[in-house]
């Protein structure tokens, strides 16, 4: 069961996301991860994931998410649009799901939970650092809750 896996967090510093259920094109989001607040599940991790040659969170802080073009296929979605890290910008599609509270109604919109699922490789972006002892591909899932503004 992945015993080895370095697992870890970053909090979430600021989401905008924006859902059209009637025309998935409409829907954007933006979502900015704090990358000087990661967590790993080791904390010699945690000091090697924010290093220079890794996440470099001293330079680069945050990590951005701007997600432009959404589709949706039966109950699958995914979402196209550009990641940036340690200054360095790529594209990136993440699949998504969206939730709603148990017990609520089909159509129950006024707090929601939208997750987003991917993989990037990290030397994509130059965080090349402890090659030796941590691989290529991270596994990205993010997290946030809606709720039904104005």
């Amino acid at each position: 069961m992945n015993e080895g896996l370095i697992r870890g967090t970053m909090p979430v510093a600021a989401a905008e996301i924006t859902l059209d259920f009637e025309n998935a094109a409409n829907s954007h989001a933006e979502v900015v991860l704090d990358a000087s607040g990661a967590r790993a599940n080791l904390p010699f991790a945690t000091l090697a994931m924010k290093s220079g040659n890794v996440l470099d969170t001293a330079e680069f802080p945050t990590i951005t998410f701007q997600g432009a073009q959404f589709r949706r296929d039966g109950d699958a979605a995914s979402v196209t649009g550009t990641v940036t890290l340690r200054g360095q910008s790529r594209p990136m599609t993440l699949a998504a799901q969206i939730f709603r509270p148990q017990g609520t109604p089909a159509g129950y919109r006024d707090r929601l939970a939208v997750q987003l699922t991917g993989t990037l490789r990290r030397s994509d972006f130059g965080a090349t650092g402890f090659a030796d002892q941590v691989g290529d591909e991270v596994r990205l899932k993010i997290l946030a809750r809606l709720v039904l503004g104005p």
